[in-house]
């Protein structure tokens, strides 16, 4: 293999993952950033506490549909906001 594939390699796996997370494929999580906002305005955000999100975030780090080492490419969630809430499920329900 030459040297010029080392550059391009992981571009390639990049654009893999970037399609994977923005394709059709995506299964958005039934708790979305609308649902948070929502849930802020109405007064009726619960947040979970930090052992939770620190367990549910030690999950993530662990699962194979992590991204970019901070984003769920199931639900195309950032998983440091997404671990926060009460209403959040992981669209694998590996949380369970």
């Amino acid at each position: 293999m030459c040297d010029c594939t080392k550059n391009i390699l992981p571009k390639i796996e990049r654009n893999k993952i970037l399609n994977e997370l923005f394709s059709k494929k995506v299964i958005f999580a039934p708790y979305t950033i609308i649902d948070i906002i929502k849930d802020f305005l109405t007064g009726n955000l619960i947040k979970v506490s930090k052992s939770i999100q620190d367990v549910r975030l030690e999950i993530c780090s662990e699962c194979e549909y992590r991204v970019f080492k901070s984003h769920c490419s199931k639900s195309g969630c950032l998983l440091s906001l997404k671990v926060q809430f009460l209403r959040s499920v992981c669209p694998m329900g590996k949380w369970s």
